[in-house]
């Protein structure tokens, strides 16, 4: 039987970034004050359609919400090209890691050494490189099985168990919740974010880090 009484819930969301319609930062906010003790998990891409993060104001709210522990970045490829980190060599997969991390970095951005690619593109030179690279978790696809489970003793690999877009069914103690940072693929962060409401009225949910578990 579940113990409803300590479900723990992680939020994952792709694509963020500091332009539209990715940018949910504004209803990020309305979120957390909502719920206060909520946490937000962003797969983030540093280069999105090659404009790289600079927006100067939006860097510092994301500092206080990291601050606040509302939300954690994770690294969401460089650019977001078509299956971005499918096609790669190792070393070019670093490369594009790096690049990802360096500008965090140089913008004082906390992050987690936590991974996803975009449109969940993986093979086996990245995941090399991450391994290379000290990543800890690649949040991954069921559709990649037989490639993450030749690498899931070097790295933790996670898979989502609630799409944003369905009902919510207890099944888990520890929920991995799907969804995207805009209105895409029926499970935008706007679009779905009742859902959140009700489960955590419900169950008086502990959210968590995308690397706690």
């Amino acid at each position: 039987m579940l113990n409803t009484k300590n479900l723990k819930l992680i939020l994952e969301y792709d694509d963020f970034c500091d332009q539209s319609p990715e940018n949910c930062l504004n209803f990020i906010e309305k979120c957390v004050e909502e719920i206060p003790k909520i946490k937000f998990n962003l797969f983030t891409v540093p280069k999105t359609r090659g404009f790289e993060i600079k927006d100067s104001s939006w860097i510092s709210r994301v500092k206080n919400l990291i601050s606040s522990k509302n939300i954690t970045i994770c690294v969401h490829g460089l650019f977001h090209t078509t299956e971005e980190f499918k096609f790669l060599s190792k070393k070019e997969a670093i490369f594009r890691l790096k690049n990802a991390m360096d500008i965090f970095d140089k913008n004082n951005i906390d992050f987690l050494k936590v991974f996803r690619g975009p449109q969940w593109g993986i093979n086996e030179y990245t995941f090399e490189a991450l391994i290379h690279l000290n990543f800890t978790h690649i949040y991954s696809h069921e559709n990649y099985l037989e490639l993450n489970n030749k690498f899931k003793d070097h790295i933790k690999i996670i898979y989502y168990n609630w799409n944003l877009k369905d009902n919510f069914e207890l099944k888990n103690e520890i929920i991995v919740a799907h969804g995207h940072t805009h209105n895409v693929c029926e499970n935008g962060i706007e679009e779905t974010f009742d859902k959140i409401k009700n489960i955590n009225e419900k169950y008086n949910i502990n959210f968590l880090k995308a690397n706690k578990i």
